[in-house]
């Protein structure tokens, strides 16, 4: 019983090489029209394929930035606070 239940695993992984493929050229940005056409059908067809594509996508933007960290530091410009005789106000 085991074997079988390994086996339709395996077929289901099988069964997503294309999209993975696909994805992979799109992050790459190397995808044909073709290609994208395809990986567009996939993506509406399929929920799995979704689910995937969305976890891929996640996987590739967290090595981005792990691997490309900002140059200088991220800071968030200072918001201007109105003080009583200090810079000015928001407020009226």
């Amino acid at each position: 019983m085991a074997d079988h239940f390994y086996s339709e695993e395996v077929l289901a992984d099988e069964k997503f090489d294309r999209l993975d493929e696909l994805l992979s050229l799109f992050f790459d940005d190397c995808l044909t029209q073709q290609q994208a056409d395809e990986l567009n059908a996939m993506l509406l067809a399929n929920t799995e394929a979704r689910r995937r594509s969305f976890e891929a996508a996640q996987l590739h933007a967290d090595l981005y930035t792990y691997f490309n960290p900002p140059t200088k530091p991220v800071v968030a410009p200072a918001l201007p606070i109105g003080a009583p005789g200090v810079g000015f106000s928001l407020m009226r």
